[in-house]
């Protein structure tokens, strides 16, 4: 199982973690906030195919491997097309889902569940598979 790192001008289709395993965990940086930009200070995190490197100036390096990778740009619209409509499609075919965001307070959770604007109409909903007569 190969891991994408996702951007907005990603517009690759592969085949998603969730089609291939029972559980899988996606990470999103986000990009930096106004107080971290203001400080301009360096990122401690490098992105090496499904692996981040976080390079801690006082512990060293720390390696996290993850199904799927979305970094600093990518879009709602990516996180939808990618996570959210395969497990939807799963969803109306009749298999339990959960989708789960975990993070520190202030890091994103809502967002990246939610959204803003008008995230809802990214594509159309799934239909339910149809009984044959």
């Amino acid at each position: 199982m190969g891991a994408d790192i996702h951007h907005d001008d990603d517009s690759s289709s592969s085949s998603t973690p969730q089609e291939e395993e029972a559980i899988s965990v996606c990470l999103r940086l986000r990009p930096p906030n106004k107080l971290e930009t203001s400080r301009r200070g360096r990122s401690c995190i490098s992105i090496d195919e499904k692996k981040i490197i976080v390079d801690s100036p006082l512990e060293g390096e720390f390696e996290f491997e993850y199904d799927e990778i979305f970094d600093e740009g990518a879009s709602q619209a990516s996180l939808h097309n990618s996570i959210t409509m395969p497990l939807t499609s799963r969803l109306v075919s009749g298999y339990n889902v959960a989708l789960l965001a975990y993070g520190q307070s202030t890091s994103g959770k809502t967002y990246t569940l939610m959204g803003e604007g008008d995230y809802l109409n990214l594509s159309p909903p799934p239909k339910p598979p149809q009984k044959q007569k």
